[in-house]
């Protein structure tokens, strides 16, 4: 029987002969023949290698106003199995929403970045002591191009610490691809794009990253991880390893992807590496992988590299689907694997997104076929693995205007 990429294919026994049922994750289930009596059918005719991860309880609401634009989710864990999830609000507002281990919201959502305007394109990281990070993207007027990075440390109960804090030095042009990433000991580096304008009218991308203290202080100066180039590129930062390195990983012009490593004082692990994909689309994905690895996602293709930054085996390509895939998001598992989430665009319809999913295990080898996160005009999802081995995936959907999240095992 041929494998069909959409489908899930049972042999169903009747009497005196068989019958062929295709399960669609689209369509009602098509019986191929007349009826027949069904005698036995389990998850049995379910080879391990071709089942579903178990979704855990209904898909769930993010957000509580569902009156506007919702987009942007972002998402990330503590140590004791509760997660919390971030949103931007329109173009204008960010806000953030606690939950337990179990899934149900502690509390109602709150507002981040108080009454300052035209927050966006949140990002939050838990650090290691419980407390966590979220820092957004500020636009300085309504009709002034001019952008900052801010960020604001809470603590377990979501009672913020202190003040908000400025993160790039001045203001840039356009800010994009933001990202914040726990280190050990509550510290933490944030990582950015900034587009600036020269006198001669051209356009210039850098990715910078910042240290920052357990106290929120700033460590040093921003520093440039990749650039000035004239093109935009795809930019994302991850820690991994127990000697706390992190790394930042980038595309250049020509579309090919690099990495560079840093150790955790910021200072640079020897030099820019290949990562040998050429990602087409402005999303690429990094996170760490097993003890002392990292690995990288384009599209839904991915990697995996020691803590110096060689390859361990080929690249891989985790879903077979030749349609156009955007937002990869990607996040480790307590047992050495990881899961992959993507938004796949339907052919000929650009109206019509997809969230998808697949895990892999501590070899980068996928464990069954993708897991159809939701079927409706769903995009930009996140993932995050839990410490008990769950992951919850959120992500925007359309129509409604809300952001939705789903717990897996």
């Amino acid at each position: 029987m041929d494998h069909v990429p959409l489908r899930q294919q049972i042999l169903l026994f009747g009497l005196g002969e068989l019958s062929l049922c295709q399960f669609d994750i689209r369509e009602e289930p098509l019986m191929l023949g007349k009826p027949y009596l069904l005698l036995a059918v389990t998850a049995l005719l379910l080879s391990p290698a071709s089942a579903f991860a178990d979704k855990i309880g209904p898909t769930f609401p993010v957000n509580t106003t569902s009156k506007g634009w919702q987009a942007s989710p972002g998402i990330s864990s503590a140590p004791n199995g509760r997660f919390l999830s971030v949103w931007q609000f329109k173009d204008r507002k960010v806000f953030a929403q606690r939950f337990n281990k179990k899934g149900m919201k502690i509390g109602g959502e709150f507002r981040v970045g108080g009454s300052r305007r035209y927050a966006f394109s949140p990002a939050i990281a838990y650090l290691d002591d419980g407390r966590f990070v979220i820092v957004w993207i500020s636009k300085s007027g309504q009709n002034a191009d001019r952008y900052r990075v801010f960020g604001q440390l809470f603590d377990g109960r979501g009672q913020p610490l202190g003040s908000q804090f400025k993160i790039n030095d001045g203001f840039s042009d356009f800010v994009e691809s933001l990202t914040a990433v726990a280190l050990p000991n509550g510290r933490f580096v944030v990582g950015w794009i900034g587009r600036d304008t020269d006198r001669k009218g051209n356009h210039w991308h850098t990715a910078y990253g910042q240290l920052f203290t357990r106290s929120g202080s700033k460590r040093g100066d921003p520093f440039p991880a990749y650039g000035p180039t004239k093109d935009r590129h795809a930019f994302d930062v991850a820690a991994f390893g127990r000697r706390s390195k992190f790394v930042f990983v980038y595309t250049n012009e020509e579309k090919y992807s690099f990495g560079q490593i840093y150790n955790r004082d910021g200072s640079r692990f020897g030099g820019e590496f290949p990562l040998d994909l050429r990602c087409y689309s402005y999303d690429i994905s990094v996170s760490s992988f097993g003890a002392d690895n990292f690995i990288f996602g384009c599209g839904t293709r991915i990697r995996i590299f020691d803590s110096e930054g060689s390859p361990i085996g080929p690249a891989r390509t985790v879903d077979s689907m030749e349609l156009p895939i955007g937002s990869p998001a990607i996040a480790p598992t307590p047992d050495g694997g990881a899961v992959l989430t993507w938004t796949e665009i339907e052919e000929y319809s650009q109206n019509r997104t997809f969230v998808r999913a697949v895990r892999v295990d501590d070899a980068g080898e996928p464990i069954g076929d993708y897991i159809p996160v939701e079927d409706r005009r769903s995009r930009r999802s996140d993932v995050v693995g839990l410490s008990d081995g769950r992951y919850v995936i959120v992500w925007e959907n359309q129509k409604p205007n809300e952001i939705l999240g789903a717990m897996f095992e």
